[in-house]
């Protein structure tokens, strides 16, 4: 999966974790609810790393992607988002609610 983001997605940037299930991803500007609910077109379920923060809005600018999937599977997701980013990103959509975790 690195090798395909920084294949497909040189801007966004991250360290490869000692271990877990997931990989964050900076995408460098706070775009990463749009990009989710944009790759949805492209058969991609991802949430930003604001679905992940106590307050609505935090880590906007990352992504949370698990690498649970197998190798070629990752690598088509990757070039799916890179292909949504590329065809550009909704404005902000009114019917999306913050998500808060108590």
């Amino acid at each position: 999966m690195a090798a395909a983001l920084a294949e497909h997605v040189p801007t966004w940037t991250w360290k490869l974790p000692p271990g877990g299930l997931s990989l964050w991803v900076d995408l460098g500007r706070p775009i990463a609810s749009a990009l989710a609910e944009r790759v949805l077109d492209y058969g991609v379920r991802i949430e930003g790393g604001a679905y992940f923060a106590a307050d609505p809005g935090l880590f906007e600018q990352r992504l949370r992607i698990p690498y649970t999937a197998g190798p070629d599977t990752l690598r088509e997701a990757v070039r799916r988002m890179a292909a949504a980013l590329a065809d550009g990103l909704p404005r902000a959509s009114a019917t999306r609610r913050p998500h808060w975790v108590v």
